[in-house]
């Protein structure tokens, strides 16, 4: 006789009788959990069934939207193909394409076909696997307002100006770039600046097609190797207002005047959840050097952090940011990507990168507050001899999801990489970092380094480091590795036996990581920032009783 194993072997039983109820009933029905649920509309989105199955009682009690985000019903839903669907997913994203009209209305177009053309992300792509979209979909979004409707002034957007980049800022508010709220007086005369409306017809047909229909992953991945990054890019496209193009003239020397792109997302001070699609792209040209400081951040009625710290539910926003970077033969170019979200803001940044022949990119990104926050980072290596150093930073406050999903290609011989990615989650927070690094067999004589490190602040802290290589040439050097700990106290006594107080003593340690991570000599205040918020989640006695453990995946 089959030995019982208790609670296996009755879950088995029930499965079996799940599976063949689901049989008897019919197609028209999917069993998930213990509801009944009937598609609904040709999205496929469930709800209750008008009448209970034979033998099973009906259930009273509502679907909840937010509790439906990640459920998933068998056959195929959606646009794409693929077995497994999220129906409150495919609702949102078919609802969430709310073009414009404007300079950018042509651009809208494509986006949109190419919106259609993306299969819906599921919970088999490998890059939500370990991700909930319950955050990101719980609201429904209108368009943030115009820019002109909003009427701010110089003084409501200073306060986040970098002083680094006085004279070299570029005001965008709700994916608008706005004359009026930049200053470009100390700009060096090699780099130009452009938007939509300033290009010519011709012009703007080529940007388009090269630039802006950019999506990050090909066509043809298998769903294993998708992330669901194209989605969200073409709904970008779709939906953006104005881009700003940023070109560093062959032979430039400007990597000691960083330049400020200054991205706002204003509401309005209204209680209606918004969403905004800024995009920026940087071209440098050949033997040319620049630095360029892209601050996503929010804006409340008027001025910085309005209503956030007023004790009321702050407003959710959703931002959808698209920067690009290409570099030609030789060029040379620092970027940092930062955030300074509002609480309550919902935020999907991508990332795109290429580098021809010898052109080096040193980046640094920082996902920092708000409620959801996911950056899609990804990078081609075109050329010999090039190389990039891309440095990250995750700083979970409580509630809150950070997640960086990077993806670098290497397509030619003699390159290099250098990633490094520090996560530091608070209580009950959470942190994913999903990196790939992929040699083919044509790319030999790479060098590619890949580390990522967390900090576990609190025993419900829950990070998730899955380093990957993807290596089929044979002369190569690449290593990668990811370590998990929490606060060492033994350092922390021996901190604290010097006079350091318990608190300032685990601060002082993680500053020393986070530095590794964000600091940037043309930018420090960059840095400034996230120890500033570091502050919020460093916790004032031992993040966990007893021992102290490490973990290394």
């Amino acid at each position: 006789a089959p030995r019982d194993d208790g609670p296996l072997r009755a879950m088995r039983i029930a499965r079996a009788a799940a599976a063949l109820l689901a049989v008897l009933v019919g197609p028209s029905h999917a069993l998930v959990g213990h509801r009944w649920r009937a598609p609904r509309g040709a999205l496929g989105a469930v709800s209750h069934a008008a009448e209970p199955a034979p033998g099973v009682a009906a259930d009273p009690a509502p679907v909840d939207e937010e509790e439906d985000a990640n459920i998933v019903v068998e056959g195929s839903v959606g646009r794409g193909p693929g077995p497994r669907r999220s129906p409150a997913l495919e609702r949102w994203l078919r609802d969430a394409v709310r073009p414009t009209p404007g300079v950018a209305s042509a651009v809208n177009s494509l986006g949109g076909q190419a919106f259609a053309r993306q299969p819906t992300p599921s919970l088999k792509d490998e890059g939500w696997r370990q991700n909930s979209w319950s955050p990101l979909i719980s609201h429904d979004y209108e368009p943030a307002p115009t820019s002109a409707s909003l009427g701010l002034t110089a003084a409501d957007v200073d306060p986040l100006v970098l002083e680094s980049c006085r004279g070299r800022c570029i005001v965008m508010v709700n994916g608008e770039p706005s004359e009026e709220l930049s200053d470009l007086s100390r700009c060096p005369d090699s780099l130009e600046v452009w938007s939509l409306g300033a290009l010519a017809d011709d012009e703007l047909a080529y940007f388009a097609r090269e630039y802006l229909s950019l999506l990050p992953e090909e066509e043809g991945l298998r769903q294993k190797e998708r992330t669901g990054a194209n989605v969200f890019a073409a709904l970008n496209q779709a939906n953006l207002r104005d881009a700003l193009l940023l070109l560093a003239e062959e032979g430039a020397e400007a990597e000691e005047e960083p330049v400020q792109v200054l991205s706002l997302h204003c509401g309005g001070g209204g209680t209606t959840p918004t969403a905004t699609s800024p995009r920026v792209v940087f071209y440098g040209a050949e033997n040319s050097s620049a630095s360029v400081v892209f601050t996503s951040a929010s804006l409340g009625a008027a001025g910085e952090g309005a209503g956030a710290d007023a004790g009321e539910e702050p407003v959710p926003h959703f931002t959808n940011t698209n920067m690009h970077v290409e570099l030609q033969v030789g060029a040379r170019a620092k970027v940092v990507h930062e955030s300074r979200p509002l609480p309550g803001t919902r935020q999907v940044d991508t990332f795109t990168s290429a580098l021809e022949e010898r052109a080096e990119l040193d980046a640094v990104a920082t996902l920092i507050g708000g409620t959801f926050h996911r950056m899609n980072a990804f990078s081609a290596l075109q050329g010999a001899q090039s190389h990039l150093r891309l440095r990250s930073l995750a700083v979970s406050e409580e509630g809150a999801e950070q997640a960086l999903h990077s993806r670098i290609l290497f397509n030619d011989v003699n390159a290099s990489c250098e990633q490094l990615h520090q996560n530091v989650v608070g209580a009950s927070s959470t942190c994913v970092f999903r990196g790939r690094i992929q040699v083919p067999t044509h790319a030999q004589e790479t060098d590619a380094q890949q580390l990522c490190r967390s900090t576990l602040l609190g025993e419900k802290a829950y990070a998730v480091a899955m380093p990957t290589l993807d290596v089929t040439a044979d002369q190569v050097s690449c290593a990668h590795g990811a370590t998990m700990s929490d606060i060492d106290e033994n350092e922390v006594f021996y901190l604290r036996s010097r006079g350091i107080s318990g608190k300032e003593a685990r601060a002082m340690l993680l500053r020393g990581l986070v530095r590794d991570a964000v600091e940037t000599p043309e930018a420090p205040e960059v840095l400034g920032y996230a120890l500033e918020k570091l502050m919020r989640v460093v916790p004032t006695d031992s993040s966990r009783p007893g021992s102290q453990p490490m973990w290394s995946l």
